[in-house]
This record gives structure tokens, sequence and C-alpha cells, in this order.
């Protein structure tokens, strides 16, 4: 049996119907904010607000917590059918195993700059491809995932550490890490400034924390509107450039490294991505097709950067 077959995959829960709550700014917590966007999604009325006093845009109302861990237990999350359909958010997360490892091997490069070896901890692991990496790498690794089916299923693949828990609520312990990674997280944790200063807490003197994230403040957002497909049911926060580095310094980090994202795909994935910016379902149909669809390629990413943070 080859890894990635059905017998392999995560024992998926069901979903169930999404409940939503009101929210203020996520980061400032002020209520004063100007709408920019709405969207449907399944059927759910999505609000997309621009806080005016600290510029983040936001989601209100958003998915209650309970509903987010029954989200990311479920296959409508990570296998949610055709590509370019109407799924939440992957079509084959596990499928996509081959290019989510170059790029894990690529991100490790970069931190192994800053921090050769030692603890790692990564928030929202998600399959464990990344922590499958570091540990090759030579670091100590354990994983935090909400999603319980994610979680188990990383933690006997890899035979590492993961904790089926969402990062926010789970305690860590102080001055243990030397690094931490969180890839893919900034946009849909709940309190970025109380999660900010857990990891802070956490990481030894001189700690690494790494991470990417979307800011809303540039072309890709304009062009794409409420099409844009960072706008999903999970989503909590994005950032403007400035609001990021400014949240990240005040809270006890020096910044190292701040480069385009520009991870490994697939044209399959990218005509997946396509489909929902343009509405344009049809495109990863016709990709799915060639021979090319398995084709993995480089892709500098709109509006998406990723950074190397060191505890001070």
């Amino acid at each position: 049996m080859h890894p990635g077959q059905a017998e392999d995959r995560p024992t998926w829960q069901p979903m169930g119907e999404i409940q939503f709550e009101e929210t203020s700014c996520p980061i400032c917590h002020s209520d004063n904010a100007i709408l920019r966007y709405t969207k449907n999604i399944r059927g759910y009325p999505m609000k997309y607000y621009i806080c005016s006093r600290c510029r983040a845009l936001y989601a209100n109302p958003r998915a209650g917590f309970d509903s987010l861990k029954k989200i990311y237990a479920s296959a409508d999350f990570f296998e949610g059918g055709e590509p370019g359909g109407e799924h939440l958010n992957y079509f084959n997360f596990i499928g996509g195993e081959k290019y989510l490892r170059k790029t894990a091997r690529d991100r490790l490069s970069r931190i192994q700059r800053y921090c050769k070896s030692g603890k790692m901890l990564e928030g929202a692991s998600a399959a464990g491809f990344f922590l499958a990496e570091a540990k090759t790498a030579g670091f100590e690794v354990t994983g935090v995932e909400i999603s319980a089916p994610m979680a188990e299923y990383a933690s006997k693949r890899w035979s590492v550490d993961v904790i089926p828990e969402s990062i926010e609520q789970i305690s860590l312990p102080e001055q243990e890490y030397d690094v931490i990674a969180t890839w893919g997280l900034m946009t849909i944790i709940r309190d970025p400034i109380a999660l900010i200063r857990k990891f802070h807490q956490s990481l030894k003197p001189g700690g690494i924390w790494a991470f990417n994230t979307y800011y809303y403040d540039g072309w890709w957002s304009k062009l794409f509107g409420s099409r844009w497909q960072i706008l999903v049911i999970n989503f909590s926060q994005i950032y403007t450039k400035k609001l990021i580095l400014e949240i990240v310094r005040r809270e006890g980090f020096r910044l190292l490294s701040r480069r385009r994202d520009y991870p490994h795909t697939d044209l399959l994935k990218v005509a997946d991505q396509m489909s929902w910016n343009l509405s344009a379902p049809w495109l990863a149909r016709l990709i799915r097709s060639s021979r090319i669809s398995n084709l993995i390629i480089r892709v500098p990413l709109p509006d998406v950067m990723e950074y190397i943070w060191q505890k001070v």
C-alpha cells in the first residue's frame, strides 16, 4: 500500500451545519469598520470588513470555534471534491504531498541559516509534511493540529508527536523551543496578538519564529475582489504589509528575513486557485484532462510573504 491511497487517509468526521458569531476586529478589538466584501460560500453569506483603526481586513460574523473544529475534521475542508469546484478550501491536500514536501525543504534551508537543529514546534501541522522533513533534517519535532483526523494521521505516519488541539487553546511551556513554524496559520487564528505573545514566551532566548501570511493592500485583492480565494469560510483576518510588521515587532521580535513566498505546487493546484479567482471552473477541468496537470513548478505568490523572526 502506497502512502496517500484511500486506506492510509484520515478518518474524516461529518462537518454538519456551521454556526457563526459576531466579532470585533481580532487585532485591535475596535468595532468601527467599513464593509469591503460580501460573498456567498455554500449558502452561508460572508461579510468582510476593514477595521477603521488598525486597517485589518476581517470576517464578521465568523465561524464559531466549535464549528471550526468540525470544519477542519471534515473531508469537506481537506478533500473537497473536484478541482475548480465549490470546495471549502482544498480539493485534495494529501495528494499535494510531493510539492508540499519540496516547499518544506526549501523553508527549512532558510530556517537553518539561523538555527541548525534543536526543538521545533509546528502549529497547524496538517498532514505533517513539514514535520517529516524537519525530523529528517535533525530537529526534534512536535506538531499541533486542530484537525483530530489529520493529527492522528500525521502522528502515525511520521512517528512524531502531534497534539490534536488548536494552537490557540493549548498551553505551551516557557522557553522550550528553538524554532516555531506556522505555515498558513496567520489568517485563520482568532486572537493574533495573544498567539504572538505565547510564541515569544515559548521560544528560547534568540529562538526563531518562521511563518507566511497574506496581506490585502496589494494588487491581488484589488484585482479579484470578493472572488479572491483567500476569503474562505474559516478565514479570520488579513493584515496590511505595515500592520504585520508592527504587531510582531511590538511583541519582542526582530525581523531576520522577509521574502516573497515562492512555494512549489503543480499546475492542477494553480488551475484550481485561478478557477476560484476568475469564477472559471472550466480552467481546472481543462488542466486536469491534460498530461501536464501534475507538473511541479514554483510560483511567486502575489500578496504572500514569508518571514523569519528572532526573539529578542
